[in-house]
């Protein structure tokens, strides 16, 4: 069985699941559109064997791939009304200020983390240590209140 096969027969598999739908290559993401805080967020996507997507947004070719699924689904016609512009991802300085750190460890630096021009900027209110991606950059990254109600994608290691 090729590599394709074995992937087409484990998404066709995930299709036939209730509840959350991954899409597979060596990560796999699902977007979660139900509104929460950075920490809820990260919580739901540990629930269901995850996390705050990490790697898939270091890497421009998944990250790529990601919003592509995220924008279909922005443009379906269940959720053609809801705002589905900023969404959490597993980037915080919540350890210590202005230190900008992946949740799965790896230290933010110019070759992994893309952050929209002047960002982070540490403005707004409330603690502005959160990571998220927005159409209001690009989908370039940008430090937020982590209470705020956003989306989130979650990303986990394919079985």
């Amino acid at each position: 069985m090729t590599n394709d096969t074995r992937m087409k027969t484990v998404e066709s598999r995930l299709d036939d699941l209730s509840g959350p739908v991954w899409k597979p290559i060596l990560k796999q993401y699902h977007v979660r559109t139900t509104l929460s805080s950075w920490q809820e967020a990260r919580t739901y996507c540990q629930s269901i064997g995850g996390d705050l997507v990490t790697s898939g947004m270091r890497d421009p070719e998944t990250r790529k791939y990601e919003l592509e699924i995220y924008l279909k689904l922005k443009e379906s016609s269940f959720l053609h009304h809801c705002n589905l512009g900023k969404i959490w991802i597993g980037l915080s300085d919540v350890e210590r200020e202005g230190t900008w750190k992946w949740i799965d460890g790896v230290a933010s630096n110019n070759q992994n983390t893309d952050f929209a021009q002047h960002e982070p900027n540490n403005l707004g209110a409330g603690n502005v240590d959160c990571g998220h991606i927005g159409h209001h950059y690009n989908y370039q990254m940008d430090d937020h209140a982590c209470s705020r109600p956003q989306r989130a994608i979650c990303e986990r290691v394919a079985p």
